[in-house]
């Protein structure tokens, strides 16, 4: 993932911890997927929330050693968001199973049906697919970079935080879509899902118009709240100008993929997401990076998004919707 030696022994610190808690986290999106399923979104928000809360409180308390705790540094951090999660997890459990729901959750008599495991992986294992495709750009994209600097390396690192600001909007517009999209696909009510699909994808191009003009207008400003590495706020500014060019492309094959995961068209998403993520970007990066250099590479997230956008519309246009 383009860590130097430098970082490599802070990784390594922090992911012992951290991998350890990682089955609170899978707890706490489970239970938050039912209880938001059920019409309570807010409830499955705040005991995310409550644990980033936490989290945030507990981090200078462990890193730096404060109110009598031993100082742990990086590895203090990776405690604040275990025991964050911990909590997240309490209190999706006390919602889930001791307020009163019109579902009911219970283990007694509970057993394995196989059919049922099959229609939740026929589904599920293209969106498993699809979460493990970032860490795969990840990778790809930092072997091309890194044979030109590690400022172009350490400015990436910090282009995939900043996007998630842009993108988790957008995220969380498709996530309330899919069940509204599901509901009135299964009744027959294709008019009501085009309309559906069309008030997201404004309401996402509209995000993306915006993150691209914060990007246009204040690429130093947003890239001075990770570094305050002068060579890498310049570079990553001219880069980022490019990148955000796009950003309202991209809504397209969001929504999309997002549309089509809901209808139970999960291959059909999975491959624009494939398309978007390794298929076209890489190999555009690696060869613009030999035509154009740097450039080259930033270039190619663009011509990525419009031609993922173009295959994910005529993917949609195939469901006769």
């Amino acid at each position: 993932f383009g860590a130097s030696e430098n970082t490599i022994e802070y990784a390594v610190s922090y992911m012992n911890i951290y991998s350890l808690g990682t089955i609170f986290v899978q707890l706490t999106l489970g239970m938050n997927a039912f209880i938001t399923a059920q019409g309570f979104a807010k409830t499955g928000m705040y005991s995310v929330l409550i644990g980033a809360v936490i989290n945030i409180i507990l981090d200078p308390i462990f890193i730096f050693g404060m109110l009598g705790m031993p100082k742990m540094g990086v590895a203090g951090a990776a405690v604040a968001t275990v025991a964050g999660q911990i909590l997240s997890m309490i209190v999706a459990a006390i919602v889930l199973f001791c307020k009163d729901h019109d579902v009911k959750i219970s283990f007694r008599g509970f057993k394995l049906r196989w059919n049922t495991i099959r229609n939740i992986y026929a589904v599920g294992f293209p969106a498993i697919i699809m979460q493990s495709i970032g860490s795969v750009m990840v990778m790809g994209m930092n072997a091309i970079l890194i044979v030109f600097t590690e400022t172009a390396v350490a400015f990436f690192g910090i282009y995939f935080k900043l996007q998630s600001f842009i993108y988790l909007p957008a995220n969380g517009i498709v996530q309330g879509m899919r069940p509204l999209l599901s509901y009135n696909y299964g009744a027959g009510e294709k008019e009501r899902v085009r309309k559906i699909f069309r008030i997201c994808l404004e309401l996402i191009a509209g995000i993306m118009c915006i993150g691209m003009l914060l990007c246009l207008c204040l690429p130093q400003g947003l890239m001075g709240m990770f570094t305050n590495n002068s060579q890498t706020i310049a570079e990553g500014a001219k880069a980022l100008r490019i990148i955000s060019l796009g950003f309202v492309i991209s809504a397209v094959s969001v929504v999309c993929a997002g549309a089509l995961e809901a209808l139970g068209k999960g291959m059909s998403s999975l491959v624009i997401t494939l398309l978007r993520y390794v298929v076209i970007i890489l190999p555009a990066a690696y060869i613009g990076s030999h035509f154009l250099g740097v450039t080259g590479v930033w270039s190619a997230f663009v011509i990525a998004e419009t031609l993922t956008a173009i295959v994910a519309i005529l993917i949609w246009k195939r469901q006769r919707m």
